[in-house]
């Protein structure tokens, strides 16, 4: 009884290794194209969903973002590897601090103590600014519904990291006593 079936089965990949390329090329032919990435739109009303306060998503200069204000802190959302069609392959965290203050120390321990969320200092007009920022790929064939972890570490790690900051401040100086 398995006999049969097992002369079936080469006789069908013989048929198959006969003609390779007429099969690859029906198969290429009835393909639809890969999904890749995620609209910047279909992320931020994603997260209006999710109840999130977002801007209009915003294309200048060849940068493709969006501005969230979240209980008092803002943070940004930038798009790279973006297609002709408006779908980007990964976005970016981003927000800043005032790093008026802030030793390279602290954000020394950050980088080495933290995995995911990393940060930088730089200065503008004078001011010191720390940037934090989280990199997310987009996995191919996924819904928007694949941000959902990450949006999750971006928001718990933007808490810790103004924990951080506020453990590694200077006690402040007490007035002197009369």
């Amino acid at each position: 009884m398995i006999r049969p079936l097992l002369l079936a089965a080469s006789a069908a990949l013989a048929l198959g290794l006969a003609a390779p390329d007429a099969a690859r090329a029906q198969d290429a032919a009835n393909a639809t194209p890969a999904f890749v990435g995620l609209t910047p739109e279909s992320v931020r009303d994603w997260l209006v969903a999710a109840g999130a306060q977002a801007g209009e998503v915003t294309r200048q200069d060849g940068d493709v973002f969006f501005r969230v204000d979240d209980g008092g802190l803002v943070w940004f959302i930038f798009f790279y590897g973006c297609e002709a069609d408006g779908r980007c392959g990964d976005l970016q965290f981003n927000t800043v601090f005032d790093g008026a203050g802030v030793s390279g120390d602290v954000i020394n321990a950050w980088n080495r103590e933290q995995r995911w969320l990393k940060a930088f200092t730089t200065e503008a007009n004078g001011q010191p600014l720390i940037f934090v920022q989280f990199d997310v790929l987009f996995v191919s064939g996924q819904s928007v519904d694949q941000l959902a972890d990450a949006a999750v570490i971006w928001l718990e790690g933007v808490d810790r990291f103004a924990g951080h900051l506020r453990a590694s401040a200077p006690p402040a100086a007490s007035a002197p006593a009369d």
